[in-house]
């Protein structure tokens, strides 16, 4: 079932429940395909109220990071 990203987006901020936050969040996340759109939904999730979210968050732009610096290496490495 997809879910409308605005309702995905109430439930991670507003959902009384962590495992429904971290829910909505990581479905929210993983239903994206602009990588901006991913990296701010991140930034924004790491000041959610939420902790669980927050964790989510912060660990999955830190992979992301990480992803896009090897990226950028191996294109750095081709051109040498």
């Amino acid at each position: 079932i997809e879910l409308p990203p605005d309702l995905l987006i109430n439930a991670y901020v507003n959902d009384p429940s962590d495992e429904v936050r971290l829910l909505a969040f990581t479905t929210y996340i993983d239903s994206q395909s602009d990588v901006e759109v991913i990296r701010s939904a991140l930034r924004s999730a790491m000041n959610n109220t939420s902790p669980i979210v927050q964790a989510e968050a912060q660990r999955q732009f830190d992979e992301l990071t990480s992803y896009e610096a090897a990226v950028a290496a191996a294109k750095l490495q081709q051109i040498q």
